[in-house]
């Protein structure tokens, strides 16, 4: 697509990683971005779908999982409740401020913030945990290691980097700590990156 490339990864060292990742050209003028809308008021406010569900529905060319949510929808539209800050198009709403948001506004500057506070000026955003990369530096840890979904800002801001880590798979793909994921967009080019939600939820279609 105009503006998108993907690539994929594997290691075996310090044990089987399978990676995969988008760039996403900040500056093509005919990207888009959409973060599930609201269809409702109150805090089960959006409709649960899957990531190829959104996708397809939506008409999206690139679609990853994100913000920290409740799994008890058991189908399509089902109202489900989103932890932290979703923006919509700017459509804003805040359930708590305790996660880290990749923010992004109408001329598609991207940048991480680190509480709601920081959203003035953005159109779209979402929370994930917390953020893995601060200006180059890792501030992940070497704690659990889960399968990883992972949104990352080049340092000139030019590029954002979507990334999945799978995991739970012997053999195959292990998962990884949030240190080693911030080391993988790291490499993939991030200055910056947050930690989205991942486990069962990680997802890049």
């Amino acid at each position: 697509f105009r503006g998108v490339e993907m690539c994929e990864g594997s290691t075996e060292v310090p044990r089987p990683l399978q990676v995969r990742a988008v760039r996403v050209d900040l500056l093509e003028p005919t990207i888009d971005f959409l973060v599930t809308p609201r269809i409702d008021e109150g805090t089960r406010a959006w409709g649960g779908r899957t990531t190829s569900e959104f996708l397809t529905e939506f008409k999206c060319q690139v679609a990853l999982n994100g913000s920290i949510f409740d799994i008890f929808a058991s189908k399509r539209g089902e109202p489900t409740h989103v932890q932290g800050l979703s923006l919509s198009r700017g459509d804003l709403c805040v359930t708590t401020n305790k996660w880290d948001a990749l923010l992004i506004n109408t001329n598609r500057r991207a940048w991480i913030a680190h509480s709601a506070a920081d959203a003035p000026g953005a159109y779209n955003g979402l929370s994930g945990f917390y953020a893995l990369l601060s200006d180059g530096r890792n501030i992940g840890d070497m704690g659990p290691r889960h399968p990883r979904s992972a949104a990352g800002i080049s340092r000139n801001g030019r590029y954002l980097i979507l990334m999945a880590i799978d995991g739970r798979q012997p053999g195959y793909s292990e998962s990884a700590s949030t240190g080693e994921t911030a080391e993988w967009i790291g490499k993939l080019g991030a200055y910056n990156a947050l930690n989205l939600d991942g486990g069962g939820s990680t997802t890049l279609v």
